[in-house]
Formats: C-alpha cells, structure tokens, sequence
C-alpha cells in the first residue's frame, strides 16, 4: 500500500493486532500483570457502545472474508461504505487518542518493541485503514482516490488467503468477559509456543495466567488435576505387582495429597504441571 500514507498509530486493525501479539508475549513470558491490563484494555476499548467498535467491525469484515468473487467484494465495500455513515469521526478519534494514551503510558514503557513488530499482512491492513478514512469523509472525500482504493480493496479482499473467522472474532468482542476473549484468541498462538505441552498442562497454564482472587477457573482446573492423578494411581496399585514400584507408588501419593491449591504460585504450578504428565503416562 504505497500510494496512500497514514498514521499506523490511528489503525485500528493495526493497533488491534499489535495488542494480540503483546499479550501473546505477555502469556508466554508469565507477565500476567500486563497481560490482565491488555485484555482489561481490549475490553474498554472495544466495548460494543464505542465507535472504535463500530469501525472495527467494519475493518474485520473486509480482513477477514473469504471470497474470490469480485462481485461479492464489491457487495461487501458497498456495505461498508454504508456503516461508515454511522460513525461519529469527533468521537472515534477522541476513543482512539484514548486508546493510544493507554497504550503509550501503560504498555509501551513495558514492551518497548510494541510498534515495532513486524506485521505480515501490514500493507493489508493499512489499505483498509485509508479506504475507512476516505468513506468516513462521505461527499467531501476524493472519487479519483475512493475508486483506487477500491480497486485496491477488491484485489485484497479476492485473493487466496487463511483468515481467523470474522464472525468469530466479533462475536467474542460482542459477549465476551475478558478472559473467554483472550482464550479465543490466544489458543493458537500458545499451541504454537508450547507445541511439546499436553492439553491439560496447556489449560492450567492459561487459567493459571489469569488467577486472581475472584477466579475460580485456576483453582477448579488444579482440584481436577490432583483428583484425576489420585484416582489414576490407586486403579495402577490395584494392578501393579512390582514391589518396589509399590513403595514408590505411595511415596507419590503422599506427596499429591500434600499439594495445595490455597497458595498458589509458579512453584506450585510446576508441579502441577508435572502430575498431569503423569496422568498421561499412567493412561498409556
């Protein structure tokens, strides 16, 4: 996209992403103070009340269908220009200067390479971006520049690509609490991280990133884990004939039995992270 200049700090496809990658990290690196202020942040933001809502809305739609047919390409722009009509421009730039406020001061001195990740789909999104900007000008934009950024936009939107379902995504902005929307999101990403993990091990550490004291969902996974691992090695007793696997055997109860989930911390976590590798060995 480089006939058309615009501020990247204003794209909200663009600032959207470069948040998911920031929490992205943030999970991965076990910050989750920064990953609670991000998703906290994505929730205020993108609340389905404000207009930053109403333009991501429209922007995700264009990214993220699936079509080779210029003619629903065509349909969809249509739409889109429809819904821009709809946006009050004083107050998205107020919610985005807002954004970008929160961004700078709270995230940025933290993750001082946030907008400077690489994006591969950059030039995509800043298409986008400009042909919303126009739009939003209605009779007083550009027809010459509206018709090239078209053009652009039908290429975009027709060529062959693997999107994350728009319906999906907007769903979970629409309903979501912000845990259920980090969970959707990042489920991809942490797979891909920790490709060598279990899924149970994974789900602890997702619950575990987002445990504080009104969530349950960490405390609950760990009793199931323990309970599971208990009840698996009492059925492998009742088989075993190896003594001194019997002696063993009681050994790791004990120290099942011992394990808490009043005091939880990333030693208790590890842990637990290794009796649900033990369930998995005991269900071989």
């Amino acid at each position: 996209m480089s006939k058309f200049k615009h501020n990247k700090k204003r794209n909200i496809g663009i600032i959207y992403e470069l948040l998911l990658r920031h929490m992205s990290n943030a999970l991965i690196e076990g910050d989750k103070k920064s990953l609670k202020y991000a998703t906290n942040l994505i929730e205020k933001r993108f609340n389905k009340q404000s207009e930053i809502f109403k333009e991501f809305r429209i922007f995700n739609a264009i990214a993220n269908i699936n079509s080779t047919k210029s003619e629903t390409a065509a349909a969809l722009i249509s739409e889109s220009k429809k819904s821009c009509k709809f946006i009050d421009e004083k107050k998205l730039e107020k919610e985005k200067s807002q954004l970008i406020h929160d961004i700078n001061y709270y995230i940025k001195p933290k993750d001082k390479n946030f907008y400077h990740r690489s994006l591969e789909n950059y030039r995509d999104l800043g298409t986008i971006q400009v042909a919303l900007n126009e739009w939003k000008k209605g009779n007083k934009g550009s027809i010459k520049k509206s018709i090239l950024i078209e053009e652009e936009l039908i290429s975009l939107i027709t060529k062959e690509k693997n999107k994350t379902s728009y319906e999906d995504q907007v769903n979970m902005l629409k309903e979501s609490e912000s845990n259920n929307l980090v969970y959707k999101i990042m489920t991809e990403k942490i797979n891909n991280k920790y490709s060598d993990m279990s899924n149970r091990q994974k789900k602890i550490l997702k619950a575990y990133a987002f445990e504080d004291d009104k969530n349950k969902i960490l405390k609950n996974t760990l009793d199931e884990s323990k309970k599971e691992c208990l009840e698996k090695i009492e059925n492998f007793q009742k088989i075993n004939e190896n003594k001194h696997l019997s002696s063993k055997i009681n050994e790791v109860k004990n120290k099942l039995n011992s394990l808490s989930t009043d005091n939880i911390n990333d030693e208790s976590i590890v842990k637990f992270l290794t009796i649900t590798k033990l369930i998995e060995e005991l269900e071989k």
